[in-house]
């Protein structure tokens, strides 16, 4: 795990810091719904890729979790859906 004191070695402010934490805990905790929707895990990689951090809301994982299973059905084993 990358410390904050490294991330200020490398010029970043204490605000840049936590915007790069809560960001890497949106995209953890939006990998983990994808996991556990059924996206098959060789593409959730392409997924998070293809993904703009904006729309991933957190605020109402059901209407994500609806969101997931529509727009990534096609990576989704068929056994899951």
């Amino acid at each position: 795990m990358i410390d904050d004191t490294f991330l200020q070695e490398i010029g970043l402010t204490g605000d840049q810091i936590t915007k790069l934490r809560e960001r890497l805990d949106q995209v953890s905790r939006y990998r983990q719904i994808l996991l556990q929707e059924g996206v098959n895990p060789k593409y959730v990689e392409t997924v998070l890729r293809a993904t703009k951090p904006g729309e991933i809301d957190l605020g109402n994982e059901d209407l994500l979790r609806e969101k997931v299973r529509v727009e990534w059905g096609d990576f989704i084993t068929k056994c899951q859906k």
